[in-house]
């Protein structure tokens, strides 16, 4: 299953083009009042260890939802 997931996910804007981008990224703006989020962010989560700690946190919450099942 997770195969054919990694072989039609990149195919998906040849299908359906992502029109609806630009509309999610203005209401982005709009709700951070007019500054994209990511630069208000990127202070804060964009150096190495910030990257690995949420890389660290990710795979946590993964291996409890697979344990879940």
């Amino acid at each position: 299953l997770q195969a054919l997931f990694a072989f039609y996910k990149p195919l998906i804007p040849r299908f359906v083009p992502y029109s609806w981008d630009p509309v999610f990224a203005e209401l982005d703006r709009l709700l951070f009042f007019g500054v994209d989020p990511w630069r208000l962010l990127w202070p804060l989560l964009g150096n190495p260890p910030a990257a690995f700690f949420i890389n660290v946190v990710y795979h946590l919450w993964f291996f409890w939802m697979v344990l879940a099942r």
